[in-house]
C-alpha cells in the first residue's frame, strides 16, 4: 500500500519561494504523523501470532524538491493489497509439504482448500477522508499565518 500526497508552490522566486517550502515542510512534518496514527488507528488487526503486523508495518515520510514537496504513507507487508483491496475465491494447495496444517496436534490436515475469499477493507480511505478537508484547511491557515498571506 502507499498513499502519496503532493503539495506545490507556484508564487514567488528565490527567497519568498525558499520559505514557502519551509513553511509546507513545517506542516508537512504535523500532519504527516497525525495521518500515519488515523491509518494505523483504522488498519485491521487479526488474532494470533503475527497479529497487528500490517498496522505496525505503516510508515510516513516526506520528501522535497524545487516548489514542493510529497508525503508519503506505506504500508511494507506483502499482504496490505488483499486486506484493502479483499480477494476472490481461490484454492489454496501446498507448496512445500504433501498436505496444508493448522488447528495444533492431532489437528486437521487437507490437500486442499477452498478458500471464500475475503471482503475489501479500505481502511486508508476509513481514515483519512474525514481529515482531508480538515488538512486542506489547515494547510491555509498555517500559510496564511506564516506567510502572513
Amino acid at each position: 500500500m502507499t498513499i502519496n500526497m503532493g503539495v506545490e508552490y507556484s508564487g514567488g522566486q528565490g527567497l519568498a519561494k525558499f520559505k514557502a517550502l519551509a513553511v509546507l515542510t513545517k506542516w508537512a512534518d504535523l500532519v504527516g504523523p497525525e495521518m500515519r496514527e488515523a491509518l494505523k488507528d483504522k488498519a485491521p488487526v487479526g488474532q494470533g501470532a503475527g497479529a497487528g503486523r500490517l498496522r505496525d508495518s505503516i510508515r510516513y515520510e516526506r520528501e522535497t524538491f524545487g516548489g514542493g514537496l510529497t508525503m508519503r504513507w506505506t504500508a511494507n507487508v506483502p499482504y496490505a493489497r488483499y486486506v484493502i483491496d479483499g480477494t476472490a475465491p481461490h484454492e489454496i494447495r501446498p507448496v512445500a509439504a504433501r498436505a496444508l496444517h493448522w488447528g495444533g496436534k492431532p489437528g486437521v490436515f487437507a490437500k486442499v482448500v477452498h478458500h471464500p475469499g475475503t471482503q475489501p477493507n479500505d481502511f486508508p480511505e476509513k481514515a483519512l477522508a474525514p481529515l482531508e478537508p480538515i488538512i486542506q484547511k489547515e494547510l491555509s491557515l498555517f500559510l496564511q499565518t506564516e506567510l502572513g498571506a
